[in-house]
C-alpha cells in the first residue's frame, strides 16, 4: 500500500472539494460555508473561524482518505475494479432516500407539504 499516496491524494481531494464548495458559494448556489461552520466550534470571531475551520476541514479530509486507504488495504483492493466495487457498495448503502419518491434532500416531501399548506 502506498501510504504517502493516500496522504497526497487526501490533500488534493480536500483542496478540490473546498474549491468546488467555494465556487458554489460565490456563484450563489449555496450559502453553506463549511470552514466557517467548523471553525465556529473553536473560535467565536468569524474571520478567525474561517482559518481554523479550513485546517479542521483539511484534517478531516486526511482522516477520510486514511479511512479509504485502510479499507482498500484490508480488502487488498489494489486494482481499480476492486476499488470501484467497494465504492459502488458504499453508494448503494447511502442511497435509499432516492428510492422513496424524492431526492436525497427530501425536496419532494417539502414540495408536497408546501402545496398542502398553500391556500386554495
Amino acid at each position: 500500500m502506498d501510504w504517502a499516496g493516500w496522504a497526497i491524494f487526501g490533500l488534493i481531494a480536500t483542496a478540490l472539494l473546498t474549491a468546488v464548495m467555494l465556487g458554489a458559494q460565490l456563484a450563489g448556489l449555496t450559502r453553506l460555508d463549511l470552514p466557517l461552520l467548523l471553525g465556529t466550534t473553536v473560535v467565536a470571531d468569524p474571520d478567525q473561524a474561517r482559518v481554523a475551520g479550513f485546517f479542521i476541514h483539511l484534517v478531516n479530509g486526511q482522516l477520510f482518505a486514511l479511512g479509504y486507504a485502510l479499507v482498500f488495504a484490508v480488502h487488498d483492493a489494489a486494482t481499480v475494479p476492486a476499488r470501484l466495487r467497494i465504492f459502488s457498495i458504499e453508494i448503494e448503502a447511502t442511497a435509499p432516500a432516492d428510492r422513496r419518491g424524492g431526492d436525497a434532500c427530501g425536496c419532494a416531501y417539502r414540495d408536497r407539504r408546501r402545496a398542502s399548506l398553500s391556500p386554495r
